[in-house]
């Protein structure tokens, strides 16, 4: 017998403690006499629902009479249907351990946020709940980058376009004229290529205006007169190209007796559209002595360029190609009567492409002529 002082195990037969002499009293017998344990029942009572998780108790058979000491006070079998010392009831979680289907202490339940945290889609403290759907400003975005390419593309063609007309304004060298000359009939001499008296530059004879002596119907001869001034710009057109070759080639120092011959042949051609132009009938021509007198004036330029430039091509020839003094200046004179021969081109052009546009006829630039 185990005493309640000091712990000692006696002898189940001693009366006192052998130890500390403490009164051992005798310890009844379990179960006591008459005792019948009531037998459990073979099923949970009506209506009992256990814990989700946690099993029923095992159950004894009908009429199991347990044995002694079993399910007694301070035995270590309990009885069917209680728990044992340290462990939960059935149906009930142990000690320290939340139900089923409920949170750990400090942890928060499932579909609830911890504390101090703010509610799924719910904002935190002094934070404004955000909105349901994305707020509409006005417009859509717009994608501007199709109007910055095409607007670039216009830069680009507009520089193109300027510089063809500025390369169209800058005028090529043309034939000149040869210098002035004493009138076969005994007039001053013409300088800048006008007859000043009976006779002309290139020994023609002046002819009487045609305007005053051979008036037509203007409807019926219109056309036929300025297709006489649209051949002339045509030959024109192919003298200066013949004389910015042989330009070309005394630069080069190469074929000097061809390039002076075709100069030469230039000047020639020159001398002939001035006195066809001078002697063509222009009375039904809208505005024709304008168009007389100005592409009269620009051929002349046109004439005494090319004589600066046979002086020039001359030069070069007599001295091996050697850049002297008369040889530069007469390159100078050639340059400065071609400038001259553009700036009338482009008063002629002024009268001539409006008359020609409504006869049917081609327009035409500097260059063309």
């Amino acid at each position: 017998m185990v005493c309640p002082t000091c712990g000692l195990d006696n002898d189940p037969s001693a009366a006192a403690c052998a130890r500390c002499n403490t009164a051992l009293a005798a310890v009844p017998s379990w179960p006591p006499p008459g005792y019948a344990p009531a037998a459990p029942p073979s099923s949970p009572p009506l209506g009992y629902t256990p814990h989700p998780g946690y099993p029923l108790a095992p159950q004894s058979p009908p009429g199991h009479v347990p044995p002694p000491g079993y399910g007694g006070p301070g035995s270590a079998h309990p009885a069917p249907g209680h728990p044992a010392a340290g462990h939960p009831a059935p149906g009930y979680p142990a000690a320290g351990l939340p139900a089923p289907g409920y949170p750990a202490a400090g942890l928060p339940a499932p579909g609830y946020p911890a504390a101090g945290l703010p509610a799924p889609g719910y904002p935190a403290a002094g934070y404004p709940a955000p909105p349901s759907t994305p707020p509409m400003y006005g417009r859509p975005p717009r994608n501007w980058l199709p109007v910055v390419a095409g607007i670039s593309v216009l830069v680009l063609l507009a520089l193109v376009a300027g510089l063809v007309v500025y390369r169209n304004g800058q005028d090529d060298p043309v034939a000149g004229p040869a210098p002035a000359t004493q009138p076969a009939g005994g007039g001053q001499p013409t300088g800048g290529g006008q007859p000043t008296g009976p006779g002309t530059a290139d020994g023609a004879t002046a002819t009487t205006d045609p305007a005053t002596t051979r008036p037509t119907d203007a409807g019926a001869g219109a056309l036929p007169q300025a297709r006489v001034v649209d051949d002339v710009l045509v030959r024109s057109k192919a003298s200066r190209d013949k004389l910015n070759v042989a330009i070309d080639r005394v630069g080069r120092c190469t074929g000097l007796n061809g390039a002076l011959s075709d100069m030469r042949e230039v000047g020639d051609e020159r001398r002939a559209q001035i006195a066809e132009v001078r002697s063509a009938d222009l009375s039904a021509v809208s505005d024709g002595e304008s168009i007389r007198s100005t592409l009269i004036t620009a051929l002349q330029h046109s004439l005494d360029a090319d004589a600066a430039f046979v002086e020039w091509a001359e030069a070069a020839a007599d001295n091996g190609c050697a850049d002297t003094t008369g040889r530069k200046s007469a390159y100078s004179r050639g340059l400065a009567e071609s400038d001259q021969a553009g700036t009338s081109k482009v008063a002629f052009l002024a009268v001539w492409n409006p008359v020609a546009g409504q006869l049917g006829l081609p327009t035409r630039t500097r260059q063309g002529i």
